[in-house]
């Protein structure tokens, strides 16, 4: 009697499937590795891309993912479209999207693919008149990587405008200073354009002036 419990219990544990956690799901244990791989081959192929709406106080965000297949659960949200559209999203947060299988002999409940999106802040004073002339630095855009108040939005945009003034007048310094140095030697060579006739001859008369001095020198001395 006692070897027919036993075997009775042996021949449960054989047939009954057995299962193991993982990610938090309890999974068939004929769920393979194979299985798994290909169930999460299938999740990559989903693409997404983002767009944004602006509204009166800031910018919503509308996620849309492609090639979505039967298989899957989207934060428990079912799709029977290869497109899933979530729209209205928060600005400045971190979102996830678990791709949780479905409709699967063996795997069900495996999550085969997390998606995450970090959603840039909405930046309220990308209008200020500070950004006047610099729409294309990243202070004056509508989306920035982090939430600033007023008063730091102000002390580094005029940090920013100073330091860019003070840039254009070293630039201004420098070329005020090659403009008076390319205008002396403008002057010189305009100086030896107008008197290099009078110089040349200068130059011919002196060496004629020496030439006769030694002749006369020479001839004194009884050498010529």
């Amino acid at each position: 009697m006692k070897n027919s419990v036993i075997s009775f219990i042996l021949l449960l544990f054989l047939f009954m499937p057995f299962f193991v956690k993982a990610d938090d799901i309890i999974l068939d244990s004929r769920c393979t590795i194979d299985m798994r791989t290909n169930l999460v081959n299938e999740a990559n192929e989903i693409k997404y891309r983002i767009s944004k709406d602006e509204i009166d106080n800031g910018i919503t965000y509308n996620l849309y993912l492609y090639n979505v297949s039967n298989s899957f659960l989207i934060n428990n949200i079912i799709t029977d479209t290869n497109t899933m559209v979530i729209t209205n999203i928060g600005s400045g947060k971190i979102y996830t999207y678990d791709l949780i299988v479905k409709n699967h002999e063996f795997c069900n409940g495996f999550k085969a693919k997390t998606i995450t999106i970090n959603l840039p802040y909405y930046n309220e004073f990308h209008n200020h008149e500070l950004c006047k002339g610099y729409e294309n630095y990243y202070l004056c855009r509508d989306e920035i990587d982090k939430k600033i108040t007023k008063e730091e939005f102000e002390k580094n945009m005029n940090d920013y405008i100073n330091s860019l003034n003070n840039k254009n007048e070293e630039i201004e310094e420098d070329i005020s200073a090659n403009d008076v140095n390319d205008e002396n030697e403008l002057n010189l060579f305009d100086i030896y354009n107008t008197y290099k006739y009078y110089l040349y001859a200068i130059i011919v008369l002196g060496i004629i002036l020496i030439i006769i001095i030694t002749y006369n020198k020479n001839k004194k001395r009884g050498i010529l």
